[in-house]
């Protein structure tokens, strides 16, 4: 079980559906509560991008602080399940859209403006060039108010494209706050 942290759905828990076996390595609820405090007001009426989105944690405390929508991308139709279930037991599936597949093939098809978009894709498996390269064919990206990706600090890499705002790294997390500099 996951905690959420703040907001209307402070204090509740959803399913985590994880297991050793599993894959899911869901954001820590102190690196939750840091991004979140970071992200402040920014979150309010915004449609937040939870990508690889697992438990959909991230994506549901955004709608917990007032996030208008979260729209959660996941490739594995059971995690997916998974979120579904959790939105609808916290009775807010009305302001989720979760969608199933591939996200670096998704997202450049999205055509809705998403203002906050978050990346917790699986740890070292080359992900975070892939992410950028993406993001940098997405039409979207120059409009994104913040953009955090999630990683190991083996894997980090700065793209010049991208304006690091903040660094909430610790131990085996790096989550870093961006900005788009175009």
């Amino acid at each position: 079980m996951l905690r959420i942290i703040g907001g209307k759905l402070g204090g509740r828990y959803i399913k985590s559906g994880w297991h050793k076996q599993s894959g899911l390595r869901p954001l820590a609820e102190v690196f939750r509560e840091a991004l979140f405090n970071s992200l402040g007001s920014f979150v309010e009426d915004a449609v937040f991008l939870d990508a690889f989105a697992g438990t959909g944690a991230v994506g549901i405390e955004a709608i917990s602080r007032g996030a208008k929508k979260s729209i959660f991308i996941e490739k594995h139709r059971r995690t997916a399940s998974l979120i579904k279930n959790n939105l609808k037991s916290l009775g807010v599936n009305d302001r989720a859209e979760v969608i199933v597949g591939d996200v670096l093939k998704i997202l450049p098809t999205l055509g809705e403006d998403i203002d906050i978009a978050f990346f917790g894709p699986p740890y070292d498996k080359g992900f975070i060039p892939k992410i950028y390269d993406t993001l940098l064919r997405w039409n979207r990206t120059p409009y994104l108010k913040k953009i955090i990706i999630q990683s190991s600090p083996r894997e980090w890499i700065d793209n010049d494209a991208f304006q690091v705002i903040k660094d909430l790294s610790r131990g085996d997390t790096v989550l870093k706050i961006l900005r788009y500099k175009g």
